[in-house]
């Protein structure tokens, strides 16, 4: 019997807090393979990667995750980041969903497609740091296509497409790199699928041969408050508490809006948010 192997690995899941060296100039202008091989962006990244990495050895984790290092916010890493490299115009009215809603949108006005590498040079750096299984993340395409004002296409079905397979063609060679696990994260499937939402994540996992695919679902948000079907309750950019809804009692529960569903998806490892829901009145600490 093997003593050592791993009954159940332990990995980030999400952001991770960034050097403030690196939020405070190169956060925001990181271009990845935009820059040269020896350029002082390329240098900074993989040292603020070999910072994240040494946290996550010294806890003890199994799987070393990138961190979504890239960005210095929410927005940056998980929607203008991916907008700028498919060819969007970084402007645009606010989203949409009431929780979401203190964000912009980012608007296309031409075909989307991959016009820079994604998560590429993370990627490197990452594998450069450390001899474990690593994981690289990403923002998962109905996401995308959801925060997108969409001046191009007549259907959001193309337009989810098109983001699929432009995610697809960086994930493959990031698959190439030997990356271990490969995750999406589809944080609004808890709201609803598109009726291409499946359709759309296969596409970008397609032809992936080494990496473990992994799609993680929460119901949190950039504001930590649950994500909710919307009611007349909340106002458009309100961080809204889930306790005071005008039907709180008829909330729907949260693992049965991604379950069954999540598992037409081409996935190995389904992780979905356990903890955090309970009521703020009972949680002891005022947020989920």
């Amino acid at each position: 019997m093997n003593t050592n192997k791993v009954l159940i690995p332990t990995s980030m899941v999400g952001n991770y807090p960034n050097p403030r060296w690196w939020d405070a100039t190169f956060a925001r202008h990181f271009k990845g393979d935009r820059q040269p091989p020896d350029a002082l962006f390329r240098e900074a990244l993989e040292d603020a990667t070999a910072a994240l990495v040494t946290d996550q050895l010294k806890a003890g984790l199994d799987i070393i995750a990138d961190g979504r290092l890239h960005g210095d916010n929410y927005a940056d890493q998980a929607l203008y980041y991916y907008f700028d490299r498919l060819g969007y115009d970084l402007s645009g009215s606010h989203l949409g969903f009431p929780i979401y809603s203190r964000l912009h949108s980012a608007t296309v006005t031409q075909e989307i497609k991959r016009r820079g590498q994604i998560m590429v040079e993370q990627a490197r750096a990452l594998k450069r740091a450390t001899d474990k299984p690593v994981k690289v993340q990403y923002t998962g395409v109905q996401v995308l296509a959801q925060c997108t004002n969409d001046l191009h296409y007549s259907n959001s079905r193309d337009r989810a497409m098109d983001i699929a397979k432009a995610i697809n063609e960086d994930i493959l060679e990031v698959d190439a790199l030997g990356v271990d696990y490969i995750q999406l994260d589809e944080f609004t499937w808890p709201y609803f699928y598109e009726d291409w939402a499946i359709e759309a994540f296969n596409r970008a996992v397609a032809g992936v041969k080494h990496a473990k695919i992994v799609c993680h679902i929460c119901w949190g948000n950039w504001g930590r408050t649950p994500a909710y079907y919307p009611d007349e309750t909340a106002s458009a950019g309100e961080v809204f508490d889930l306790t005071q809804r005008a039907q709180n009692a008829k909330k729907p529960n949260p693992t049965a809006s991604v379950v069954p569903k999540s598992y037409q998806a081409n996935i190995d490892v389904f992780n979905i948010e356990g903890i955090g829901r309970l009521p703020f009145e009972n949680s002891g600490l005022g947020l989920p």
